[in-house]
């Protein structure tokens, strides 16, 4: 019948059944809606035919915007620029027209117009139910939030629409930080103080911030803990706190799980590095020692090994027996994707697995992506590239880091005496691309480190 046809979908999750014998099927570019014998319930004449809701499905004609009904009526003519989807219990709906924004009635007439560049329904979707709790609102960028019944809620001052969370929170983020509200738009958070991890679906007791001090609180901000002088998440219901100088570790009931005596406390499961006296060893979570206190640094690779240091060299480390998968080696090492790197004061390696060098070219700085086979490093002062078996393909010449990324196609942009030139993994010019005095790419590489301990 059409090129393409498909379902013309019933209401959303749930509201009114859906007529599944009736397809949007388009024709000769334009939208009609077909019946099960082939006969047309709407001769295709529309851009697009939306899903119905609240009994109203969105039509464009002629890049304007109406409603037709369950039956295929137009009850709203497509003469506005921009409009949303009913939302069942409210009976208007945004619209946009001419300049002007609002809401329109199920006839299509304005309810009301307002001053803002964007209004819009705020809809929380459930499997069990769609629900409007009020319109977002945007001017100059900024965002903010009425009731249904258009009261302000919060007002336009925060980055992005205003989020609604499960529990009936009101979650907003405004320079780049985020506030959590009750449902009347007050403040959850007490006066100077800000729940730091209270995102939607967020699994309580809450992180609180007043001045410099930290505590859990309850959904009511009941403290749950005493004033701590740091809190970070160590994983799923678990803090690890400081508190008079130290560290330990607290479950969701605030109770201790490790008592509060190290200098430093990793995050992690079932084993963490910890450290005393400016030692670290490796603790197991009920707080026994796998390992006692004997290096100058630790960092673990995964359950099984840990890259430590001892005395200015790094080896990674069998945690199980206590022996050496790469024995020390001067500097640090830490991992690189399916590499290690091996990091002295003046150079860098590149080292397999298991300890065997893979790229020794004396490189002062050396990228840490292997899979585009080409891999630039920096050797006094310039940069060139090398292949992941360690041949250098192209000679250190070039002012800048160089990358030969999938979404760049096989070039990469390459800087020479003030000029940026496309090159092909040969360092061959590619035609038809002018160099240029500016980076394409538009910023620089950021600086890799290799540390065991952050």
């Amino acid at each position: 019948m059409g090129l393409f046809s498909m379902f013309w979908s019933g209401e959303p999750c749930g509201h009114g059944p859906a007529p599944a014998s009736l397809r949007v099927t388009r024709k000769d570019g334009r939208r009609g809606i077909a019946r099960r014998d082939g006969s047309w319930l709407i001769e295709p004449s529309f851009e697009r035919i939306d899903a119905l809701s609240d009994g109203l499905a969105q039509v464009k004609l002629n890049g304007k915007a109406g409603f037709i009904d369950r039956s295929g009526k137009v009850v709203i003519t497509p003469y506005f620029d921009r409009v949303w989807a009913f939302t069942p219990g409210i009976g208007r709906t945004a619209a946009e027209r001419d300049g002007t924004v609002g809401l329109i009635d199920r006839t299509g007439a304005w309810a009301v117009t307002t001053d803002y560049q964007q209004i819009y329904p705020a809809v929380e979707f459930t499997k069990d139910r769609t629900r409007a709790y009020g319109w977002h609102i945007s001017r100059d960028g900024h965002w903010g939030l009425l009731d249904i019944d258009l009261h302000p809620l919060l007002d336009v001052a925060f980055d992005q629409p205003v989020g609604y969370c499960l529990d009936d929170r009101l979650s907003a983020s405004k320079d780049k930080e985020w506030y959590t509200f009750k449902p009347d738009g007050s403040p959850l958070q007490p006066p100077g103080g800000r729940l730091l991890d209270a995102p939607c679906g967020g699994p309580q007791p809450l992180t609180l911030k007043l001045g410099d001090k930290f505590a859990l609180v309850d959904a009511d901000q009941r403290l749950v803990t005493p004033w701590f002088e740091a809190i970070v998440t160590a994983g799923l219901g678990i803090k690890n706190v400081k508190i008079d100088g130290k560290w330990g570790r607290i479950g969701s009931d605030g109770q201790w799980l490790i008592e509060p005596k190290y200098d430093v406390l990793s995050s992690g499961g079932s084993l963490l590095v910890a450290g005393l006296n400016g030692k670290r060893g490796i603790l197991r979570r009920d707080g026994t020692w796998l390992i006692e206190p004997k290096f100058d640094a630790a960092r673990l690779r995964d359950s099984d090994t840990a890259f430590v240091t001892v005395s200015g060299a790094t080896g990674l480390l069998r945690l199980a027996d206590q022996s050496w998968i790469i024995a020390p080696r001067p500097g640090t090492m830490c991992q690189i994707g399916s590499a290690l790197m091996q990091q002295t004061e003046r150079t860098r390696t590149v080292l397999s697995p298991d300890g065997e060098t893979w790229i020794d070219v004396g490189a002062e700085r050396i990228g840490t992506n292997l899979n585009d086979g080409l891999v630039t490093f920096l050797k006094d002062g310039k940069w060139g590239l090398v292949d992941t078996a360690g041949q250098i393909m192209l000679a250190p010449t070039y002012d800048a880091p160089m990358f030969f990324s999938p979404s760049l196609r096989g070039i990469a942009w390459a800087k020479r005496d003030g000029q940026w030139c496309a090159i092909d993994r040969r360092a061959n010019p590619v035609p038809g691309l002018a160099c240029t005095a500016e980076d394409p790419l538009g910023a620089p590489a950021p600086r890799y480190e290799c540390t065991v301990e952050p």
